[in-house]
């Protein structure tokens, strides 16, 4: 065998032991993750100590990390070890996984970049401010280019304008925090020149302006990234921000006139439909509403049957309520039935019963109110059933208990959320439904003696549930004499 041929095969056996490698370790992370996902959950129902729970994770996440040290799921696991360590509150722990992170692996994509602005994290939830405010300044020194490194100015700045402290000295802090922040954007820009790149640079400048409340300054820096890369990733998107924040400052006019200047330079961007959509809502808010309805329907006109459905029902919510602005009333019923039927499983879908029974209710329609009632609690109930375990499976049941609160039937929306409770799978909902029955005791039917007991249950069922520190305040306060 000659000599290029054996490089030939030692380089093929390399990559093969590599390729091997690598997905050896994807499979023990895979399995490690399942044992995560079951102490997640079995988080919320225990009363044992968080070690207990979370120690099986940390030992099989940790032999990925002693098994692989040069695998790219070594650092991902490393960031569940610190995540695991920070809810323990090992914070010294969690930071020297972290910067097992940074040390190893800042020269791949984003890791470094993430770890150093969650080892500031860590410090922030300590208390620890200055040591957060200077590994947030060394994620921004270290990856000047990536984009925790890019918004760690804005973060440091946004955490003194924050602030409840009104003290001059506070307000010193905030306005210095604002100059170091522009100055490191400024620097930046001076190293990089003008090219494509310092559009990003300046997208951060803009956003720092408009934290610190400049908002014209802001638009003035999207204008002139349009006007200096108009073809570059941020050339469209600058000049819809530059449209959508004028809109937000209620100038109509000026709004609608960066719109069309955007469906003239790019009308075949995919932000085209949401650019005609802006242009309808400009006008729904100026009251011109035959001028929106003519604007949103170019947008639907531009989504493809079947794709996007809550857009499309989201734009024609709007349309309908255009017509109930407009004084026709007709129209609008029209439409919104119009919308549920041509998009059922959709948010915008399922508002219509409780719109509909708004309108009647506050025009003092009774009858007509009682029957919008009664179709809504069937239609929010039969929807539940079609789609038992869905996101808008629960969305539907909120609606329906809103329906019956508007009506004053507090026993009723309790007694839907202990069905709620009874048929919900997961634990973590369970918790959410059990919590909000112990709200609605307390503040709607105002009776203490069971209120104090529903949240009892909830923290004797769901101790570490995420809203457990909610519930002993209530309780505290409750029972305090």
């Amino acid at each position: 065998m000659n000599h290029k041929k054996i490089i030939s095969l030692l380089i093929g056996i390399f990559i093969l032991t590599g390729c091997a490698k690598e997905y050896s370790a994807e499979k023990d992370f895979y399995k490690a993750s399942k044992i995560f996902a079951e102490a997640k959950n079995a988080e919320i129902t225990t009363h044992g100590k968080l070690e207990d729970v979370y120690g099986p994770s940390i030992e099989v996440f940790q032999k990925i990390v002693d098994k692989y040290p040069t695998s790219m799921k070594t650092p991902e696991a490393l960031f569940i070890i610190a995540w695991i360590q920070m809810k323990m509150k090992n914070f010294e722990q969690a930071r020297a996984s972290l910067q097992k992170i940074v040390s190893d692996f800042s020269q791949f994509g984003t890791y470094g970049s993430d770890a150093r602005f969650q080892i500031g994290r860590i410090y922030e939830w300590e208390g620890q401010w200055k040591e957060a405010e200077e590994m947030y300044w060394d994620t921004a020194e270290y990856h000047p280019m990536q984009k925790k490194g890019l918004y760690a100015p804005i973060y440091v700045f946004l955490h003194y304008s924050n602030s409840k402290d009104k003290t001059q000295d506070a307000l010193n802090a905030k306005q210095e925090a604002f100059i170091k922040a522009k100055e490191y954007y400024e620097g930046l820009l001076k190293k990089v020149g003008p090219i494509q790149v310092s559009a990003n640079i300046q997208n951060y400048m803009a956003l720092l302006y408009l934290a610190h409340g400049d908002w014209e300054k802001s638009r003035e820096i999207w204008l002139d990234i349009n006007k200096n890369y108009p073809n570059g990733s941020l050339g469209p998107l600058s000049l819809l921000a530059a449209a959508d924040l004028t809109a937000q400052r209620n100038q109509p006019q000026e709004a609608i006139a960066l719109y069309r200047k955007f469906l003239d330079k790019y009308p075949k961007s995919p932000f085209t439909k949401k650019a005609l959509a802006q242009i309808g809502l400009v006008h729904l808010t100026s009251k011109n509403y035959e001028q929106a309805r003519q604007w949103l329907q170019k947008a639907l006109d531009q989504y493809e049957a079947g794709k996007e459905p809550e857009q499309q029902a989201g734009i024609e919510l709007f349309m309908a309520k255009s017509y109930q602005n407009e004084g026709k009333w007709e129209e609008a019923e029209k439409a919104y039935r119009e919308l549920q039927k041509d998009f059922p499983k959709t948010d915008a879908a399922l508002q219509v019963p409780m719109l509909i029974w708004t309108y009647y209710h506050s025009k003092g329609e009774t009858q007509k109110a009682d029957a919008a009632f009664k179709e809504g609690v069937s239609y929010f109930e039969r929807f539940a059933q079609d789609y038992p375990q869905s996101r808008l499976a629960r969305t539907a049941r909120r609606y329906r208990n809103f329906l019956y609160g508007q009506k004053g039937d507090w026993n009723q929306v309790v007694a839907n959320l202990d069905q709620d409770m009874a048929n919900e799978k997961r634990t973590e909902l369970k918790g959410n439904w059990l919590f909000e029955k112990a709200v609605i005791t307390e503040k709607q039917l105002q009776d203490k003696p069971k209120a104090i007991d529903v949240y009892q249950n909830f923290l004797t069922h769901f101790p570490n549930h995420r809203l457990a520190g909610m519930a002993k305040t209530r309780l505290e306060v409750l029972t305090k004499k």
